[in-house]
């Protein structure tokens, strides 16, 4: 018990202390922030949620925290209706097989139980260096992983030097690549890199900027939209994960100012090379949301997802589904709480609160 006590008054410690940069309340005493931030702990809310969120200052304390969020998603999502939204090549093949547009997967690299799409063994580094300098551009990620940690971009292989280059522009030895990648306990699922639209491409070429479209299934058939963001990366990431997020209108498919990972504003422009994101227009919008709730009908057994959405020159490419879709960056770019959108209709309607 003193143990956890310690540990969660470390957690407010470091909290406020990383809060330093964008709080917005004046600073106060450590004890007396440890005591706001100790009422916002019995409501569910995290120490960062404290801060990140605007509590320190008194707003949004009707907004969904950390702990009833996972709680409903356990609710609204039974751990046996996520095997195909969590297994990365499970996802893949399932929505392929029913239409819905996703990358080629060439198969789950593993140095034991790899295979390719073929059947045939996937277990060597040879095999790897091979299935580089064939299908050119690729992604790599974790089987079991989220939040985009582990994932790599490799643009190309060359045989030669025994080299990758990655889509940020570095460059590493095979040896070095070949570690990361053989070193994940369940493996890597390797696919085709998404060539995007023009029109996102020209936002940050290092990363894929993916649509997340958050969809609810309400009452079988229907599918509501509870919202869009842009993620767009920033520095040298490959992933947008951790990049600016912008809300799209979900009439228009035009993108908003951005927030920044602690979800506070960072304007109308890209933070590192100053490109307008605001007034951007995802290509093909129709399609993306309509494909979207298309896809949530494939999956009738969970109630709530989180889409990443790729645009190519065709149209939507789904990368993925997630069941718990990060309440945070939502919340913040609707200027609501999730309870007072169609999300909070439907979790009402099932008997929540």
């Amino acid at each position: 018990m003193i143990a956890k006590i310690l540990n969660t008054f470390r957690q407010m410690r470091e909290a406020h202390e990383a809060a330093k940069g964008y709080r917005e309340s004046p600073p106060r005493p450590l004890l007396a922030e440890v005591a706001a931030m100790a009422r916002a702990r019995q409501q569910g809310f995290t120490p960062e949620e404290y801060y990140e969120f605007g509590l320190d200052a008194g707003r949004n304390w009707d907004w969904v925290g950390n702990v009833p969020y996972y709680q409903l998603v356990r609710r609204l999502n039974p751990p046996a209706g996520g095997v195909i939204p969590f297994n990365k090549w499970m996802f893949s093949q399932y929505f392929s097989s029913v239409g819905i547009p996703v990358p080629l997967c060439h198969g789950v690299f593993h140095p034991e139980t790899g295979f390719l799409r073929d059947g045939s063994p996937f277990t060597g580094a040879d095999d790897l260096r091979k299935l580089l300098a064939d299908k050119g551009p690729s992604v790599l990620k974790p089987m079991r992983g989220q939040k985009g940690i582990g994932v790599m971009v490799v643009d190309s292989y060359d045989g030669p030097s025994d080299q990758v280059t990655y889509s940020n522009g570095k460059a590493e030895s095979f040896d070095g690549f070949f570690a990361q990648v053989a070193a994940a306990e369940y493996g890597y699922l390797i696919q085709e890199k998404v060539r995007q639209h023009p029109v996102l491409d020209g936002l940050n070429h290092a990363s894929v900027n993916a649509v997340r479209v958050v969809t609810m299934l309400a009452e079988p058939p229907r599918v509501d939209i509870i919202g869009a963001y842009l993620r767009v990366g920033t520095g040298s990431r490959m992933v947008d994960n951790y990049g600016a997020r912008a809300l799209v209108n979900l009439e228009t498919g035009e993108v908003g100012e951005a927030i920044d990972g602690h979800l506070k504003p960072a304007g109308p422009n890209h933070p590192d090379s100053g490109i307008r994101i605001a007034g951007t227009i995802i290509p093909h919008w129709d399609k993306v949301l309509a494909d979207a709730c298309r896809a949530h009908r494939f999956l009738p057994f969970v109630r709530s997802l989180g889409w990443d959405i790729a645009v190519n020159a065709d149209g939507p490419v789904f990368l993925e589904t997630n069941g718990s879709w990060d309440h945070k960056p939502m919340q913040a770019l609707l200027g609501k709480s999730l309870m007072d959108t169609a999300y909070g209709v439907a979790v009402r309607a099932s008997g929540g609160h």
